[in-house]
């Protein structure tokens, strides 16, 4: 299984990446969503899940899934957001089917992730 990570946060993506390839995942990393499109749209490589932070530098990971579903990719998408609760625009991904959404908790001490309900706030640990 290959996966896309965008996360322009060292700490966290450094720690996905690690608890991925433990798990014998293989993990391409990058930064941006502009560097992630052009991996996504390279026809020799071919990923099994994206996982995209909301906001990055660039192109948004909230952009980024929505260029994927405008352009007919079935690709399972992951997004990933250090905020409490999501706005209306990024809710509609989520109830849309484009997407799945956690918490990614910048305090590794507690764990790095934390599901978002179907209301978008946080659930408690």
């Amino acid at each position: 299984m290959r996966i896309l990570l965008v996360e322009d946060e060292p700490d966290l993506g450094t720690a996905i990446q690690k608890v991925l390839s433990r798990e014998k995942y293989v993990v391409d990393w990058v930064s941006n969503g502009t560097e992630a499109w052009n991996y996504l749209d390279s026809p020799n490589i071919h990923y099994t899940l994206a996982i995209l932070d909301w906001m990055l530098p660039g192109l948004s990971g909230v952009a980024l899934c929505q260029r994927l579903r405008a352009n007919n990719s079935a690709l399972p998408v992951l997004m990933l957001t250090a905020r409490d609760s999501v706005d209306h625009h990024r809710r509609q991904l989520l109830t849309q089917g484009e997407a799945i959404a956690i918490r990614a908790n910048v305090d590794l001490s507690t764990g790095p992730f934390k599901p978002i309900t179907e209301s978008g706030n946080s659930s408690p640990t």
